[in-house]
């Protein structure tokens, strides 16, 4: 059994690669070493983990940068709402002192950068697999392009959050006591920093439903394996080997 100063130590050094590395996925890969690493830590170390969480440096608020529109269409806020739950910490939508929207992730730190940038890949993704869907679609005259485009990144983004749910649901059951009791503690300490976050459902009104069922299709072939997997620079990949 590892000493808790080894593993809180090995915890800093990777929050700090999270940080500092040039790449956001590589800071992502990082980031889920850390709550991997607490997690295998949890049963036996719940309180001190939780005293190191306290610490309000470490609880923090992302933005997501939106970089194709000043908005949000609700396949995103969903899409947020699902990664978020997914990874512990909450998502918000709020206005900036200018009264522009923006959407932002709050949590552990490590939580907060894979959260963001999950949402990331699935969005860029999402929108390039739409605007081939666009190009290629059979002509039409009686459809919308704007309609049809929204339609199939609802059906695409729909697809990509089961996904999600299942992948991360897969993470938990490997430690089932620990990751609940984490989960808790990182909820506790969220709320206290930022208030409880709320979400209302919605219902989903589907303008077209042949382009729903193709963004439902394209969706199925988005890995989020990805997120945690190859294209890891020589640099991080020798050091997180050895973690």
């Amino acid at each position: 059994m590892k000493s808790y100063e080894s593993v809180v130590k090995r915890i800093k050094k990777l929050l700090a690669l999270s940080q500092d590395v040039s790449s956001p996925h590589e800071a992502a890969i990082a980031a889920t070493r850390v709550n991997k690493l607490m997690a295998e830590y949890n049963i036996d170390m719940a309180d001190l983990i939780r005293h190191e969480l306290e610490n309000d440096d470490n609880i923090v608020e992302v933005d997501f940068e939106n970089k194709k529109s000043a908005t949000f269409d609700l396949w995103i806020q969903s899409l947020a709402v699902t990664i978020a739950k997914s990874l512990g910490c909450d998502t918000r939508f709020l206005s900036d002192s200018t009264y522009r929207k923006k959407l932002v992730f709050q949590g552990f730190e490590p939580d907060v950068i894979v959260a963001n940038w999950l949402l990331g890949y699935c969005y860029e993704t999402i929108e390039r697999l739409a605007a081939i869907a666009l190009k290629t679609r059979p002509y039409n005259p009686s459809q919308n392009g704007r309609s049809y485009a929204n339609a199939f990144k609802s059906g695409a983004a729909s697809e990509v959050a089961i996904h999600i749910k299942e992948v991360y649901r897969e993470e938990i059951t490997t430690h089932p006591t620990n990751g609940k009791d984490l989960a808790i503690v990182k909820h506790e300490l969220i709320a206290r920093k930022f208030g409880v976050a709320s979400y209302r459902r919605g219902k989903r009104k589907v303008s077209d439903n042949d382009a729903y069922s193709q963004g439902v299709e394209a969706g199925k072939s988005i890995s989020i394996q990805k997120v945690v997997g190859s294209d890891v620079s020589p640099k991080i990949s020798g050091y997180l080997d050895n973690i």
